[in-house]
């Protein structure tokens, strides 16, 4: 079922609770369309109270809601809800989906959406949207530096542009050399990352051979014109290095003077800096010079390069960390695998694994080392655990048993398995058998769903204990999955085969994260 279906697959209510929705916040809902059936289990829970729909409605701006609203029955409230957020869809993309899968599920997945869910999925989309905004203020920092090489006063109009449409602004503009177009030109013609290093440092390299190339065609005729110009052209990048426009005043001081305006804006403690004061203190007017045409070039480079070394080198420290606690984890073969390649890898294949790839790389199958079994995964289907067979050709099968192995929700050391085609519903037990459910909220609930490693029972592979019920291991029998021990107070603690049991092998997702 797709999204767009699983929305409208509410029950008759909902066109009373989008009605409502119109007439006391002004948004117009569409009609609901009949009642799939869910594949989790409904099993009956209380209505929300007012103050929690209270509460739930201020996500989304609805302050203080009308009662008629309030009366809405769970699933009629989170419909309304989602009608409202779809005002704001791009603000509220986490919110609409998890009422969504509340919608398409039972009554209580409604009341916990109301609940807990909604603030989840709020946190969220608040850190989505924050790291949006903090990619966008890069790209314009890395704008406003790209068009400070040309001598651009770049506004807001040119910052927001996208990567292509500002490089075709760069090209347009009057400041642009021969070299800088031509940069442009193979950057547009090229891939997204061509555009990226255009911006971050081609134009740089560019306007410098735009630079070197215009002091080249001088001759002799015009040899003290261009020396002039020369001068003139190397003190106004100079002055850009440090974010400054020079104007004539600037451009018509000694060089011992000019130089001294350098070194008062420049950054203190930068090679920059440095390289100024050194030439400064010198009494030789040809260092001076030195220091104009290519010294604080040279300078500028030496400060780029240590400031991408010093990200380079903590972009590997952090791998070596990630990549030691997934080792000492044993749950984590593929986040190990990752790391691994990255760690040969290139600055840039670090920066991407820390950025991307490590998140993508949780996703694992867990299989069971029971003898005759020992090709079966555990999965989930009608929110109870089993294993199965290998699912092949399936895919809705393969996601039952494929598991996003997060750190644990009670005890980061430990682990808590995350549905990935159910996201924020945990594998917990419940009454000793285990299920798939979200969290409540409280610190029972995330315990209950955490599990911690422990070397395999059967001497091989590994074992995951409750953090709720110490003592008690996820087990399978009869292909269900329990929380049990060997003690044989009930029949699924049957000390038979019980360490091969609770015994598992970590195996690639069946269902690998390929976003």
């Amino acid at each position: 079922m797709t999204k767009a279906a699983r929305v409208q697959a509410v029950v008759v209510r909902g066109v009373a609770a989008a009605a409502v929705l119109t007439a006391c916040i002004g948004t117009v809902a569409e009609a609901a369309m009949p009642v799939t059936t869910p594949r989790l289990v409904a099993t009956p829970a209380a209505n929300a109270t007012e103050m929690e729909k209270v509460d739930a409605a201020a996500v989304v701006g609805v302050s203080p809601p009308p009662n008629e609203l309030l009366g809405l029955s769970d699933r009629d409230f989170v419909f309304a809800l989602w009608t409202r957020a779809g005002e704001k869809a791009e603000q509220h993309k986490e919110l609409r989906a998890a009422a969504e899968l509340a919608l398409s599920t039972s009554d209580s997945a409604c009341l916990t959406f109301i609940r807990t869910g909604i603030y989840e999925a709020h946190q969220r989309d608040v850190k989505r949207v924050m790291e949006q905004e903090r990619t966008a203020r890069q790209a314009r920092l890395a704008k406003s530096k790209a068009a400070q090489e040309l001598g651009i006063v770049a506004g807001n109009e040119l910052l927001i542009l996208s990567d292509d449409n500002f490089i075709r602004a760069i090209y347009k503009h009057p400041n642009a050399g021969p070299e800088v177009k031509k940069a442009a030109l193979r950057a547009l013609a090229g891939s997204k990352e061509d555009q990226r290093r255009f911006i971050v440092s081609g134009i740089r390299e560019a306007n410098q051979r735009d630079f070197d190339n215009w002091v080249k065609d001088a001759t002799e005729k015009e040899r003290a014109e261009k020396e002039r110009q020369k001068s003139r052209a190397a003190r106004t990048h100079a002055a850009r290095i440090v974010g400054v426009e020079a104007d004539e005043r600037m451009l018509g001081l000694s060089d011992r003077d000019f130089l001294f305006e350098i070194w008062n804006k420049a950054t203190q403690g930068t090679q920059v800096w440095a390289a100024a004061d050194t030439a400064l203190r010198s009494s030789n007017p040809a260092d001076w010079t030195a220091f104009i045409d290519t010294g604080i070039q040279q300078a500028h480079q030496r400060d780029a390069e240590a400031a991408q070394k010093k990200v380079a080198e903590a972009n590997r420290r952090q791998v070596l960390e990630i990549l030691a606690r997934a080792e000492q984890s044993g749950v984590h073969p593929a986040l190990v695998a990752a790391a691994n390649a990255a760690l040969a890898g290139s600055d840039a294949d670090r920066e991407y694994f820390l950025r991307e790839g490590q998140y993508k790389a949780l996703r694992q199958a867990i299989r069971s080392a029971t003898p005759g079994v020992s090709g079966w995964y555990v999965r989930h289907w009608a929110g109870q655990g089993f294993i199965t067979k290998n699912p092949t050709g399936d895919d809705t099968a393969k996601a039952d048993a494929t598991w996003k192995i997060v750190p644990g929700l009670a005890d980061s050391s430990c682990h808590s398995f995350e549905s990935v085609n159910y996201p924020g519903h945990y594998l917990q037990p419940s009454d000793f058998r285990v299920v798939i459910r979200p969290t409540d909220g409280s610190d029972a609930s995330r315990s209950n769903a955490t599990w911690c490693a422990r070397r395999g029972l059967a001497g091989t592979g590994v074992s995951f204990e409750s953090h709720r019920m110490p003592g008690r291991y996820l087990r399978h029998i009869d292909t269900q999955l329990w929380a049990a021990n060997s003690s044989g107070e009930h029949y699924f603690d049957t000390p038979r085969l019980f360490t091969e049991d609770a015994t598992w092998t970590i195996d690639a997702p069946l269902v690998p994260d390929k976003r």
